[in-house]
C-alpha cells in the first residue's frame, strides 16, 4: 500500500504546475491594497461618469501591471525549464486564464458604455472572472486553484450584497477582493509548493 500511495503522490507531483509563484502573486496584490489605500486621494473627479472613467483607469492600470508581474515570471520560467511538460503547462495555464482576463475587459466595456449607473458592481463583477479563470486550473493546482477561486467569488457575492451601490466606488472593494485574494494565494502557493522545494 505504502508503494501505491507513493505512485499516486508522484503523480500528483508531476501534474502538479509551479510556473506561478508566490513572489509576484504577492507583489501584485500589495500593489492592489497600495492603490485602494490612495484611491480617493487619486480620484478627484467631480461628477459620477468622470469618476468612473478615472475608477476603471487607476484599477486597470494596477491589473496591468499585476499581470506584469506574474506573466513576466512565468515566461523566464518558461524560457528556464528543462522540461517540455513544464513548458506544455505554462501555455495551458495561459490559455484558461486569458478568456477570463478578456472576458472581464470586455464586461467592463459594455458596462461603461450601456450602464455606467451599475458600475459600483465593478469589483465583483471582476472578481467572478478571476474565480473563473482559477477555477479552470484546477486540474493543474488542485488545491489551491479551489480555495483562491473560492474566495474571489465569496467575496465577490459578499461585495455585491452589501457594497453601498452608489459613486464613488469605495477603495477598499478593491484592496479587499483583490488584495487579498493575492496575498492568500501567494500565501498558499508558497505554503503549498515552494516551501517543499
Amino acid at each position: 500500500m505504502d508503494e501505491i500511495d507513493w505512485i499516486r503522490q508522484s503523480v500528483a507531483r508531476a501534474q502538479r504546475f509551479d510556473g506561478i509563484r508566490a513572489l509576484p502573486t504577492l507583489g501584485s496584490g500589495l500593489l492592489a491594497i497600495a492603490a485602494a489605500a490612495f484611491q480617493s486621494r487619486w480620484l478627484v473627479a467631480v461628477d459620477d461618469a468622470a469618476y468612473l472613467q478615472q475608477y476603471v483607469g487607476l484599477w486597470s492600470l494596477v491589473a496591468g501591471c499585476s499581470l506584469a508581474f506574474v506573466v513576466i515570471d512565468m515566461v523566464m520560467r518558461y524560457h528556464a525549464s528543462p522540461t517540455a511538460r513544464q513548458r506544455r503547462m505554462t501555455r495551458e495555464v495561459l490559455n484558461v486564464l486569458t478568456p477570463c482576463l478578456c472576458v472581464g475587459a470586455l464586461l467592463t466595456a459594455g458596462l461603461l458604455r450601456v450602464a455606467p449607473g451599475y458600475g459600483w458592481m465593478l469589483p465583483s463583477l471582476w472578481a467572478y472572472c478571476l474565480a473563473l479563470g482559477i477555477f479552470a486550473t484546477r486540474p493543474m493546482l488542485p488545491f489551491i486553484a479551489s480555495v483562491c477561486g473560492s474566495y474571489y467569488a465569496a467575496a465577490a457575492t459578499v461585495w455585491l450584497l452589501a457594497a453601498p451601490q452608489a459613486m464613488p466606488i469605495a477603495g477598499m472593494g478593491m484592496g479587499i477582493l483583490f488584495g487579498g485574494g493575492q496575498c492568500l494565494s501567494a500565501g498558499l502557493l508558497y505554503w503549498h509548493l515552494e516551501r517543499q522545494e
